[in-house]
């Protein structure tokens, strides 16, 4: 059996070794903490940005689907449309969760890709609203033409939607998207028809 001064020996011998070991073990142990953390955080920051881009992106497509119905409608019943009534009927409130997330669209992976097609549908339109506007006065009307291009530009906001819903199946209100998808779906089908 060892005595106690030989331990103490040991100890006085090696003790910068001891001390190195002990100290790379510990950094050791909080690299590794830290970098929980920080993947804890980035998943929360995900999930977080899932959610948000979620809401925003249904609260557009149900914008581009009632705009759609509406002006189909006024269309089939040869119905003047003005671009007043196109901007109230088509307006798009200015994004503000996908234009602040640019850098954080590449957590969504592969869906990134429908994630901008989608905005890009409803930049579009807003786009398109915005330019009717400087050209005509509020109660001019719009073409049939040009206002079937409009009324086919919400369906395909509609379309993109679609594609990129089921990225967001976890989220909160997701359980509203099957509705969704089946009225658009007959939506298609009846302006295809036309």
């Amino acid at each position: 059996m060892p005595s106690w001064s030989a331990l103490a020996a040991f100890f006085d011998h090696w003790q910068s070794l001891i001390a190195g070991s002990v100290g790379a073990g510990a950094a050791i142990v909080a690299v590794v903490f830290t970098l929980r953390a920080e993947r804890r955080r980035r998943d929360q920051e995900a999930s977080a940005i899932t959610i948000a881009l979620g809401a925003e992106i249904r609260q557009f497509a149900l914008r581009a689907y009632e705009a759609h119905l509406n002006l189909r409608r006024r269309l089939e019943n040869n119905e003047p449309i003005s671009v007043h009534q196109l901007d109230d009927d088509a307006r798009f409130p200015a994004p503000v969760i996908y234009p602040n997330i640019a850098k954080g669209l590449g957590m969504l992976g592969k869906n990134a890709h429908v994630v901008v097609i989608f905005y890009g549908r409803v930049d579009l339109m807003r786009d398109a609203i915005r330019r009717l506007r400087e050209k005509l006065r509020p109660d001019d009307p719009i073409d049939n033409p040009t206002a079937a291009t409009l009324v086919a530009v919400l369906l395909d906001t509609c379309r993109a939607a679609l594609e990129v819903l089921p990225a967001f199946a976890s989220t909160p209100r997701s359980e509203h998207d099957a509705e969704f998808i089946k009225v658009v779906t007959r939506a298609i089908e009846i302006w295809e028809k036309k």
